[in-house]
C-alpha cells in the first residue's frame, strides 16, 4: 500500500508539471502583443525639430510596426519607430511614416501609453472602436508642427481630450514634425515621470515596461484615413510593449528546469526498482 501511495504521488507530481510546461502554450490570448521595442540611452540627444538625423539617432533601434485601414484591414502602411531615453530622464520617439502628399494639412500621428492598467487601450462597442478609459495619449499635428499632450475617455470613436483640461494637470510634450516627399518625420519628446497623475501621464524608470498603441491620421487630397493597430476584420487589434532599456534581460529558462525535474523524478523511480531487485 506504501509503494502505491508513493507511486501515485510522483505519477501526481509528473502529470502537474506537465502541465504547468503544457498550458500556459495552448492558451491564446488577445489582444496580440507585437515586439518588444527598447529604448537606448543617449547622452547627447537629438533636438527636438523633426529631423531623425543619422547621427543623433545613432544609439536607437528601429522598429517595423504595421497600421491597419480602420475600415479596411487589407489596406495596411508600415511605420518605422524608435525611441531614446536622456540624462534628463526624458522619453524621446522619433518615428517616420510614408506619406506621398508632402506638407499635407492635417495629418495626426498619436501614441496611447497604458496608465490606468484597469483599462484596456482601446475596446470595442456597439457603435464602433474606442480607446479604454484614462490613458495617457501624445498627440502630434502637423498642420502646425506641434504636440498635445492629452488622456483617453471612455466613449467610441476613439476620443481623448488634452491635459490643460484639467486645472490640476499640466501640458508635458514636445512634438515637432518634419514633411518629405515621400515620407513624414516624427519627433517627440516627453518626461519618463513627470508628476502629473492627474494627466494620466506615465511614471516610468529604468527597466520599467509600459503598453503602447499606435494611431494615424493620413489626410490626402483624394480622401482622410485613419490607420491604428486595430485590426476591425478581427475584431482585435495589436500594440506593443516598450522598455526602457537598451538590452533584454536573460530570462529564467523554466522549460529545461521542468524537463530536469522530471528526468531526475523517472531515475529515482528506476534507481529504487534496481535496488528492490538487488534484495531479493
Amino acid at each position: 500500500m506504501k509503494h502505491f501511495l508513493r507511486r501515485s504521488t510522483i505519477f501526481g507530481i509528473i502529470i502537474s508539471l506537465i502541465f504547468i510546461c503544457i498550458i500556459p502554450t495552448a492558451i491564446v490570448q488577445a489582444p496580440v502583443k507585437k515586439d518588444l521595442i527598447f529604448t537606448c540611452y543617449h547622452p547627447s540627444p537629438p533636438v527636438i525639430d523633426g529631423h531623425l538625423g543619422t547621427a543623433e539617432w545613432s544609439p536607437a533601434i528601429t522598429y517595423n510596426i504595421t497600421l491597419y485601414n480602420l475600415v479596411n484591414q487589407a489596406d495596411t502602411i508600415i511605420i518605422k519607430v524608435m525611441t531614446l531615453y536622456t540624462e534628463e530622464n526624458n522619453l524621446i520617439f522619433g518615428v517616420t511614416i510614408p506619406d506621398t502628399d508632402e506638407g499635407e494639412a492635417d495629418d495626426q500621428l498619436a501614441i496611447i501609453l497604458k496608465t490606468n492598467t484597469a483599462e484596456p487601450l482601446v475596446r470595442k462597442y456597439d457603435e464602433g472602436w474606442g480607446y479604454g478609459k484614462d490613458q495617457d495619449i501624445k498627440y502630434l499635428y502637423s498642420h502646425n508642427n506641434h504636440s498635445v499632450d492629452g488622456f483617453t475617455k471612455d466613449i467610441a470613436a476613439l476620443n481623448w481630450d488634452e491635459d490643460i483640461s484639467i486645472a490640476t494637470a499640466s501640458e508635458d510634450s514636445l512634438g515637432k514634425v518634419h514633411p518629405e516627399i515621400t515620407y513624414d518625420e516624427y519627433e517627440l519628446e516627453f518626461p519618463l515621470n513627470s508628476g502629473d497623475t492627474d494627466g494620466r501621464d506615465p511614471a516610468l524608470a529604468l527597466n520599467d515596461d509600459i503598453e503602447i498603441f499606435f494611431f494615424y491620421k493620413d489626410d490626402s487630397a483624394a480622401a482622410t484615413t485613419t490607420y491604428t493597430q486595430i485590426r476591425e476584420a478581427d475584431g482585435d487589434f495589436d500594440y506593443n510593449v516598450l522598455r526602457i532599456a537598451c538590452t533584454a534581460t536573460t530570462p529564467v529558462q523554466i522549460f529545461p528546469i521542468i524537463v530536469g525535474i522530471i528526468s531526475m523524478t523517472f531515475a529515482s523511480i528506476l534507481y529504487s526498482k534496481k535496488k528492490k531487485k538487488r534484495r531479493c
